[in-house]
């Protein structure tokens, strides 16, 4: 009968082996970067080694690895429906433009939620749940198994653990109770995939009052409601759901104890057992160890380059003379293959200039706040998301400038609604503490308005920005991916947005 697969987990402070029925714990040492001390990696290798020989498996075994989610990055993107290898594209471009680093140093991987739903607009769009790391992280991982003889694919161990769930194509939300460190894990295909890293529960669970606190107010803040899976320490567990109180049901999910046994590890096994395609697998390559040619074999391979080399020079003739109808054969071939190619690149460009044209317009939103913002306004937090919604917490000095702040938010045409939610006075007297929500214009209508800062417009090429009498810059409309510039502004002249927002500043 088929074993199933090797199950490794890595936490923060411990790697958890799991092979057949027999499993092993081993302690990590980290540097403060979070990467693996060398002194850690030279202990581990042996030991590893031991172990499976001792459990009787081959060199080069394979094996599912978790990774905790301390530096990873998990979203719920929905992207234009597309098959096949066309999908994987689509994907790395949006990494591309939303992720801080590029691919090319990210350790990621994605899965599909669910089918394709069909749009108000007639086209269909895919849910697709991606996460990254930096790929030293994983890179680290590789070639500390694969020194040990294993063939590792990673993913994530919070990923592993909703494979206990089950919840079909229903919200899933889980949470390990650790001493160390907590991780909660948002999975779903309506809602937007999250993971937290939480401080863990060390000692009584009914002494640890702030660090219980903030699993709660973590939890509320998220709107994980109506469940919440939790693995781990049952008694903290416990004291958490009469914390989180009878809104937000909490299952206590037990797991077989023993050496290498953890929610993470048997939830690769079920993962294993089931299609791969269930599977989100944080794509990265152990780097080839270097080869050292001795003299014997660089005189074969100089050899094979000089009989290459004979190859092609000689080829060419030959062919000329004796292949002129295959060569006919391969040029019609080409040029087909040349306008099978321009379709693609027209399809392309097509789908870039989709993405271009479809980027909120944020940093003009910011713009337009921070012209109307009154003297000695003091900004909390600020958030925007791509439907247009915005909210933000601020202290100003007296409600005069909360209408002003206001007034000149509405008057500005970038917004279609501004509403002052809460107005506080603060415990001295000396400010008012206000939440505001407010919500973007059509992007038709924002392309026409002019928001921004611009270089002067004028006859002749310059370095330095227009000045007026006083010496000051003027301000004026620039072009953005979001809001597009329609009308030039001549010297002295300011933006209607920069006028309804109380002139220049």
């Amino acid at each position: 009968m088929k074993s199933p697969p090797l199950a490794i987990e890595f936490s923060r402070s411990s790697l958890k082996l799991l092979a057949d029925h027999r499993g092993a714990e081993f302690p990590l040492d980290r540097q403060t970067d979070g990467r693996l001390t060398q002194a850690c990696r030279e202990r581990l290798v042996p030991a590893l080694q031991q172990f499976l020989k001792a459990a009787g498996w081959p060199a080069n075994s394979p094996a599912w690895c978790a990774i905790d989610a301390r530096g990873v990055s998990l979203r719920c993107l929905r992207l234009p429906a597309v098959g096949g290898e066309g999908l994987h594209q689509v994907v790395q471009l949006q990494i591309e433009s939303e992720f801080p680093l590029p691919p090319e140093e990210l350790a990621w991987g994605f899965r599909s939620l669910g089918e394709p739903q069909p749009e108000a607009d007639g086209s269909s769009k895919q849910a697709v749940l991606v996460a990254a790391v930096k790929k030293e992280v994983v890179e680290d991982y590789a070639r500390l198994l694969a020194a040990a003889g294993i063939v590792p694919t990673f993913t994530l161990a919070a990923l592993a653990r909703t494979a206990l769930v089950r919840p079909g194509s229903e919200l899933s939300t889980t949470l390990e109770l650790s001493p160390a460190l907590c991780e909660l894990a948002v999975v779903g295909p309506q809602a937007s995939a999250c993971v937290r890293v939480l401080p863990g529960l060390a000692g009584d669970p009914d002494a640890a009052g702030a660090e219980v606190q903030c699993l709660v107010k973590t939890i509320r803040n998220l709107g994980l409601l109506p469940k919440l899976y939790v693995f781990g320490d049952s008694r903290a567990g416990q004291v958490l759901a009469s914390r989180l109180g009878p809104e937000v049901v909490c299952e206590l999910l037990a797991t077989s104890s023993g050496p290498g046994r953890s929610a993470a590890t048997l939830g690769l096994r079920e993962l294993a057992a089931g299609p791969v395609k269930e599977f989100l697998i944080l794509g990265v390559k152990p780097a080839a160890p270097p080869k050292n040619l001795a003299p014997p074999e660089l005189m074969a391979w100089g050899l094979r380059a000089a009989l290459l080399l004979l190859a092609v020079l000689l080829f060419p003739a030959l062919e000329a003379l004796l292949l002129t109808a295959p060569l006919a054969a391969k040029v019609t071939s080409f040029q087909d293959r040349a306008r099978q190619a321009e379709m693609t690149v027209d399809r392309d460009l097509d789908f870039l200039q989709y993405v271009k044209q479809s980027q909120p317009p944020c940093l003009e939103s910011i713009y337009v706040i921070s012209q109307a913002a009154p003297s000695g306004m003091h900004l909390e937090s600020l958030t925007m998301n791509r439907r247009g919604e915005l909210a933000l917490r601020a202290s100003l000095r007296n409600g005069d400038q909360v209408a002003e702040f206001r007034s000149k938010l509405i008057g500005s045409g970038f917004f279609a609604s501004v509403t002052v939610e809460e107005q506080t006075p603060s415990p001295d007297h000396q400010k008012v503490n206000i939440r505001l929500t407010a919500q973007w214009k059509a992007l038709s209508i924002l392309q026409t308005l002019a928001v921004g800062p611009t270089l002067q417009n004028s006859g002749e090429a310059t370095n330095h920005p227009a000045k007026t009498d006083s010496g000051k810059a003027l301000p004026g409309p620039v072009a953005s991916p979001g809001v597009t510039s329609t009308n030039p502004v001549s010297p002295g002249a300011s933006t209607p947005a920069a006028a309804a927002l109380g002139g220049t500043h």
